[in-house]
């Protein structure tokens, strides 16, 4: 398999299926619409990230390449560590974009972040979300608008009106 071909799998297969999230497919008169369930798809991209896309179901028309993804969880590893990503649905925006709506987790480290959007960009390896995020980790809680978490480094920014809460160790 060539260089990044195996991440271009795992985007292709959603692209297929690619949607609004939030909003069903849209079913055109006379148009077949294509339904999967127990979806599963594992790749190796060229930087070594192991990608694992997993979901309840998905339906949508390939040649409109509009549809949707439902009961998401996508595993991210590379080197020694592992970011996973769960939402109600996906979509992916040009094989480079994967959008997640709907109770979207973001975890690593012992760590989850909790918001009803967010992006995961290839290109960049971060995922993003402009609403209001709570991140609870070993002894942190801290609430904001906005999150920024970097896949590589497996660090995270929250802004906007942050509110955070360090409990330290019992003795």
């Amino acid at each position: 398999m060539r260089p990044g071909a195996a991440a271009g799998a795992v985007l292709v297969l959603v692209a297929a299926l690619g949607c609004s999230p939030g909003a069903p497919a849209p079913e055109p008169a006379g148009k077949p619409e294509s339904r999967f369930s127990g979806i599963e798809v594992v790749e190796q991209d060229s930087d070594g990230t192991l990608w694992r896309l997993t979901a309840r179901e998905g339906r949508g028309q390939e040649l409109e390449r509009t549809g949707a993804l439902r009961g998401v969880h996508v595993s991210l590893e590379r080197g020694d560590g592992r970011i996973d990503l769960e939402a109600d649905e996906a979509s992916v925006a040009g094989g480079e974009r994967v959008v997640l709506s709907g109770g979207v987790v973001v975890s690593w480290d012992g760590r989850r972040a909790r918001t009803d959007d967010a992006v995961y960009e290839r290109g960049s390896g971060r995922v993003r979300s402009d609403g209001p995020v709570l991140l609870v980790g070993r002894g942190l809680t801290v609430r904001g608008t906005g999150l920024e978490v970097d896949v590589d480094g497996r660090t995270a920014w929250v802004g906007g009106r942050v509110r955070a809460v360090l409990q330290g160790e019992a003795q």
